[in-house]
């Protein structure tokens, strides 16, 4: 009989270290998917900036460009072309990002990982995410600043 409860012990054990294993799986799972959405903001960001850095070797004395007219009216009716406003709406993204939409969803989803952790990890996750964010908005700022 006491082998019997030390071998179901050992099994609760184990299943308790595969749920842990799990949570902190989700976890990681949630937080690379706002490091990869922060990927794909940078990366707009930097294909802004280079577009308008080209663009502005392509203008003519005059002030027009060599875009071709089917180029220019390609755009969506009420789309913003200037690749300056462009880039200020990725750092609004960025920014919505960092200070609402990333601890607003992770306390939402928390209670899937936080079961058997406490307070400082918690405030440790979201300092991280909001230190990524800072970095991608400085990035992002320094290449409006430079395009501009």
């Amino acid at each position: 009989m006491i082998q019997s409860l030390r071998s179901e012990a050992t099994k609760f054990e184990d299943m308790f270290a595969q749920l842990q294993e799990i949570q902190e799986s989700v976890k990681i799972a949630f937080l690379n998917c706002f490091l990869d959405f922060a990927g794909h903001l940078e990366h707009i960001g930097i294909d802004l900036a280079q577009n308008k850095s080209s663009k502005e070797g392509l203008h003519l004395q005059n002030g027009f460009s060599h875009e071709s007219e089917e180029e220019s009216s390609s755009d969506l009716p009420g789309s913003i072309v200037d690749p300056h406003q462009r880039l200020l709406i990725v750092l609004s993204n960025i920014g919505y990002c960092k200070d609402e939409l990333s601890s607003e969803l992770y306390k939402k989803y928390k209670c899937i990982w936080l079961q058997s952790r406490d307070k400082d990890e918690e405030e440790s996750d979201i300092q991280e995410l909001v230190v990524s964010f800072t970095g991608l908005e400085e990035k992002v700022l320094e290449q409006y600043t430079f395009a501009k």
